[in-house]
C-alpha cells in the first residue's frame, strides 16, 4: 500500500473525557504520478467515532488530511483502556475511464458523491488496506502518568528538605496542617455503571433510615417535653408523684425500692442456710 498511498500514523491516540470529543488527524499522502487515487476510511465502533472526510480522492502527489473524532459521551465505557479499536484505510487507483485524471479541476477530497461513484466501479482485487490501532486513555490518568516522574522528585526533595529542618531545629507548635484534597462524587463511585448504581441505591437506604430515625428522635423528644411540663402542673397544685423511693432514717438517703426486694430476699436466703431439714443433725 506504501507504494500507492502513505499513512502518516499507524496507532493513534485519544486522550478522552467524558462531555468532550477527541480528534486525531491523519495524512494520506499519495505516490502515484499522473493518476488519482481514491480513499476511504472505516472503523470497527462508529457509534464511538466520526470520520471527516471518511471517503475521497487525492490528486497524484498530493495529500488529504483526515480528521478521525471519538464522539462526547457523559460517561465512557467502562475498561477504556482495554478496548481493541481499529480503523481500516482502503486505497484503490481510480479506474480507467472514469473521468478522473491528474489534470481534474474537481479532485477534491470533498467531493464525496464524485468518490462514491469511482469506487462502484472498483474491483476487490484492485483494493489496498491498511489497519490503524487505537489507543484510549482517559485524560487524567494521562496527565498522572506524564507529571509522575515530576511529582515523586518534587516528593523526594521536600521529604530531605523536612528531615533537614527537623534536625536543624525543633517543629514549630501549632502549625497548619497542609490542604487535603476531598474526593468528588465521581470519583468515589467509580466509572463502572452497575457499581454506580448500586451505591446510589445504597445511599438513598442509609438515607432513608436516617429520616425513620430523626423522626423517632422528634417523637420522643415531644414526649419527654410532654412529661416533663405535667410533672411541672401536678408539682404547682401540690400532687406528690409516687417516686418508688423508701426514705431512711438518718443523713437524707433515697434506696430506689428495687433494691430493698433484693436485700430482702437475701435475707432470707442467709436464714434459710441455717434452719436444718428433717434427718439432719447438729
Amino acid at each position: 500500500m506504501e507504494n500507492v498511498v502513505n499513512v502518516s500514523k499507524k496507532e493513534l491516540t485519544f486522550q478522552v473525557e467524558p462531555g468532550k470529543e477527541c480528534v486525531e488527524t491523519i495524512v494520506l499522502e499519495s505516490q502515484v504520478k499522473g493518476e488519482s487515487v481514491l480513499f476511504k476510511v472505516k472503523t470497527t465502533e462508529p457509534g464511538r467515532y466520526y470520520v471527516r472526510p471518511y471517503v475521497g480522492l487525492i490528486r497524484a502527489r498530493q495529500t488529504a488530511k483526515i480528521e478521525l473524532i471519538f464522539n462526547a459521551m457523559t460517561e465512557l465505557p467502562p475498561g477504556l483502556e482495554k478496548l481493541s479499536d481499529r480503523f481500516l484505510v482502503q486505497v484503490a487507483r481510480v479506474p480507467a475511464g472514469s473521468g478522473a485524471t491528474a489534470g481534474d479541476t474537481d479532485p477534491d477530497p470533498s467531493s464525496i458523491d464524485a468518490a462514491l461513484k469511482f469506487w462502484k466501479d472498483v474491483k476487490s482485487s484492485d483494493v489496498l488496506s491498511e489497519k490503524l490501532k487505537v489507543k484510549l486513555i482517559p485524560k487524567n490518568a494521562a496527565s498522572s502518568k506524564s507529571g509522575a516522574a515530576t511529582t515523586n522528585a518534587a516528593r523526594s526533595a521536600a521529604a530531605s528538605n523536612s528531615v533537614g529542618a527537623q534536625t536543624a531545629a525543633a517543629p514549630t507548635v501549632g502549625t497548619p496542617r497542609k490542604e487535603e484534597k476531598v474526593m468528588t462524587v465521581n470519583e468515589a463511585l467509580g466509572e463502572d455503571p452497575i457499581a454506580r448504581r448500586k451505591a446510589l441505591d445504597e445511599i438513598s437506604e442509609l438515607k432513608k433510615q436516617l429520616e425513620e430515625i430523626n423522626e423517632d428522635l422528634v417523637a420522643q423528644e415531644a414526649t419527654l417535653a410532654e412529661l416533663k411540663n405535667r410533672a411541672v402542673g401536678d408539682k404547682k397544685d401540690g400532687v406528690r408523684l409516687p417516686t418508688n423511693e423508701v426514705k431512711v432514717e438518718g443523713p437524707e438517703v433515697k434506696i430506689p425500692i428495687e433494691q430493698v426486694v433484693l436485700m430482702f430476699v437475701a435475707a432470707l436466703f442467709s436464714i434459710a442456710l441455717f434452719i436444718p431439714s428433717a434427718g439432719e443433725v447438729w
